[in-house]
């Protein structure tokens, strides 16, 4: 996890960032949550879960 937010913060944000896994249903939707708070941590957690969910139709985060 430590990688993940040190990772985004060091990111220029001069192209997009995708994150995912194989299967892309645990790791890589908490992956991009973890990653999208440590570059703007007073987010809407709402809004960024349905962001997420538009993105892909079967994320479900858990916890490292």
């Amino acid at each position: 996890m430590v990688e993940v937010i040190n990772f985004a913060r060091a990111w220029d944000r001069s192209t997009p960032l995708l994150v995912h896994c194989w299967m892309g249903v645990s790791r890589s939707p908490a992956a991009a949550v973890i990653a999208a708070l440590a570059i703007a941590p007073d987010q809407d957690d709402q809004a960024l879960a349905l962001r997420l969910r538009a993105s892909s139709p079967m994320p479900r985060p858990t916890a490292a």
